[in-house]
């Protein structure tokens, strides 16, 4: 629930995403500079994890400060994951994954 002076503030990508739950809130001319906070709950879908970071990595601008928090249900290394499943698709995931990073950056 976001406060009604904030909700023009707030991308809700809850529909776009399914199960998933994205909000984002950018904080304009605040005295660091732009600021803009990503609140996610992910379903553990791998393919549904590369195209929401795809999504966000088109939504975040190299202009101001970055903060990306919530239940990502995210592993960065092959070997931390046992299912074989996961191993088959990750490569597609980590790609996106290291996009999104370079875009937070």
């Amino acid at each position: 629930m976001v406060n009604p002076n904030w909700a023009k503030h707030v991308k809700d990508y809850n529909r776009v995403l399914g199960k998933s739950k994205v909000q984002i809130l950018m904080f304009n001319g605040v005295p660091c500079g732009d600021l803009g906070v990503i609140n996610a709950y992910i379903v553990n879908n791998p393919t549904n994890k590369a195209n929401l970071w795809e999504l966000l990595k088109g939504e975040i601008s190299r202009r101001g400060a970055w903060i990306l928090c919530g239940d990502l249900n995210m592993v960065e290394q092959k070997e931390d994951k046992l299912s074989q499943y996961e191993k088959i698709i990750i490569e597609k995931k980590l790609i996106s994954w290291g996009a999104l990073k370079v875009a937070l950056d």
